[in-house]
């Protein structure tokens, strides 16, 4: 899956997303005249806000870091991994990540 158009010009690959409605655009330009015409808070974007920071704050434990460390920098991935998993702050950082990237729809 390539970058994502700009859905203002429909012309530039879009570097960023409106903080509001998730629309992507490519420049201040852009953003601006998207901006002109007010957009609505979609309820992902406020979704994956709240769970973006619930995110953040659990990677500033020490504890995950070193546990994030350990696989990135292992020789055996699928053993520290597995290993990780029998840590219930791990399970629940990876829990949080897939609910992220792929969200249980109602």
């Amino acid at each position: 899956m390539g970058p994502l158009k700009c859905k203002v010009c429909e012309d530039a690959n879009s570097k960023y997303k409106c903080p509001t409605c998730l629309l992507p655009y490519c420049s201040l330009p852009c953003y601006k005249k998207h901006k002109e015409t007010p957009c609505i808070k979609s309820e992902v974007a406020a979704e994956s806000n709240a769970a973006s920071e619930e995110l953040r704050h659990m990677l500033k434990n020490p504890e995950l870091q070193q546990l994030i460390k350990k696989i990135d920098s292992s020789d055996d991935v699928e053993k520290d991994l597995n290993a990780a998993m029998e840590d219930q702050l791990f399970r629940d950082f990876r829990d949080k990540v897939l609910g992220i990237v792929n969200p249980v729809k109602n």
